[in-house]
Formats: C-alpha cells, structure tokens, sequence
C-alpha cells in the first residue's frame, strides 16, 4: 500500500542528515523506548491528542463521544478510555478551544512527494535533501519505498532513520533509493535492550552488521540517557560493532532531551521517566572522548 500514515512534516530540518532537509515523521513504531520523545508515534494510527492547557471544561466532547470514552476528570480535566475510543474524531469536532486534535493523518506516497519537491532548490544548494523518521518508516513499508524511489527520480538525497528492529527483505527493498541510513544503536546488551524498549537487539544487530557489508553510507546515533541506557557503556564493545561497518561516517550520540515528557499525559499514557534528568554536557564531552578513541570515524555530540 502506497499510503502511510505520518504526525509531520517538518521543512527546513537541519538535524538529520545533510544540509538543509524535509524531515516526515512517520507513525508505528516496533520498539517502546523509555525515553522516547515521540510516543505519539508508537501507535500506527491517529489518535485523540488532549491538552489539559486549552481544555475550557464545557463538557461538549463528554456528551458528544458517541462510545462513552471521555468523562471528566477533576485533576486532569478530561479523561479518555482509550479501550472505548474509536478514533471517530467527534470529540474534536465538538472541542472549541483545540484541547482535542487529532494526531496522525493518513497521506499517500504521492502527496508527501508533492510537499517534499517544494524545496528542491533549498535541497541542491545546502547538500541537504530528505529524511524519512518516525516512529519507523518501515512501519509502512511499501509507501516508504515508493517515497524514497520518488525522491530519488527527482535528483533528491535520501536518507532514513531506522530502529533496525524490521524484516531484512523489507530493509533491503529501500536500500537501491537509499543515499544515508541513520542507524539507531540504543543498546549492546540484549537483556538491557529488551528492558528499556520491549524487545531484544539480536535482529537489530544483524541488519546492522549486514548494512556494513553493503558500503551504504551509515550514521549510527546512540540515545545516551544517564543512569538508564549508559552503564555500563563499553567503548570497546561499541567499536566492535560499529568500525567493522565499512560505509560508516560518524557516531552521534544524542543526549536524553525531556522536550516530550508532557505528551504522554495527553495520549493517555504513563510516562516510564517522569523525572529523568539531562546529561551534563561535560559529561557528553567525556563520553565522546571515550568513544572517540576507539572509533575510527568523528563521534559527535
């Protein structure tokens, strides 16, 4: 199926690849990550998105909800039984103030091209182009296929982000459109990985490991989220892994951000690290110095 289903696209990103870049991010994810930024995109679908800020406590979405789902809520000014809900969208329909939107929009291959080509020329004159994120794109994997084909029959520069926690064949379909993966390496423990995302990293590690033999340009990005993911962190386990990678470019690593902490109320879900702290940037320095030493490509911050 060429339709995906995505929560943005975000022009004029200069955090994921090259130069100056479209960013889509799409929703379904086969990890749940305790520190994601991004639960919205766990979920494959749109869903009902609150925000106990705008909400005017009218009372409109409780008796309009025609399942039953929202009742009121004296600490939380609404609550929605997500077993109930049906995604039908009457509740936003009714919301006067926005408090309820939905987030999530199916869109076909061709629409997000269509937005994606608008800045062709912002793409050849930075070296950037676009980066497919999420979530996981290969969530949806016929219609990120056809967007990266697409992109690249109209001289654009691809690049992906990926848990690598997907099917080979589906992983190697995207590869002939493919300029740049950004390989996500969350942990070299297996029983560590499955605790803090909900699966092992066994499949992961293969496709990475097969990736290097393909000499596709490869960024690995290691989230470093202190006291949880980061110890032990064997520097030379990581560079058993990552220097046998033979198109790799860099190492980031990618401090633990708490920017998204607040969405997980609103999608009705407990945030796993409601008060995790951000990492020192001496500390990140040190980690990088670390890591760089074994490493033979830059490792950054």
């Amino acid at each position: 199926m060429s339709e995906v289903c995505i929560t943005n696209i975000q022009r004029y990103s200069v955090h994921d690849g090259p130069g100056i870049r479209t960013t889509i991010f799409f929703k379904g994810c086969p990890l749940q990550c305790v520190w994601c930024a991004n639960p919205e995109c766990m979920d494959p679908e749109p869903m009902v998105f609150y925000k106990q800020s705008l909400c005017s406590g009218d009372g409109l979405c409780i008796r309009g909800c025609p399942r039953g789902a929202i009742s009121a809520d004296p600490s939380a000014g609404i609550r929605i039984d997500r077993e109930k809900c049906v995604r039908c969208g009457t509740c936003v329909d009714l919301c006067l103030t926005g408090a309820l939107s939905v987030i999530g929009r199916r869109m076909k291959a061709e629409e997000i091209l269509s937005v994606a080509k608008k800045d062709w020329l912002f793409y050849r004159n930075s070296g950037g182009g676009v980066t497919l994120s999420g979530g996981e794109p290969l969530a949806w994997p016929e219609g990120a296929r056809r967007i990266l084909k697409g992109l690249k029959q109209n001289a654009i520069h691809t690049a992906m982000e990926t848990t690598g926690n997907v099917d080979r064949a589906t992983l190697e379909g995207c590869l002939p459109w493919l300029d740049l993966i950004l390989f996500d390496l969350k942990q070299t423990d297996t029983k560590k990985h499955r605790r803090l995302t909900g699966a092992g990293n066994e499949r992961i590690l293969d496709n990475l490991r097969w990736l290097g033999t393909t000499e596709k340009k490869i960024w690995v990005r290691m989230p470093i989220v202190p006291g949880v993911n980061d110890d032990p962190l064997d520097p030379a386990e990581v560079a058993a892994i990552v220097n046998e990678l033979k198109g790799l470019e860099r190492v980031e690593l990618l401090p633990y951000h708490p920017w998204g902490r607040g969405k997980y109320q609103s999608i009705g879900i407990l945030c796993p690290l409601p008060a995790q702290r951000e990492p020192d940037p001496a500390y990140m320095a040190q980690l990088r110095d670390r890591l760089g030493s074994r490493i033979r490509v830059p490792v950054m911050v």
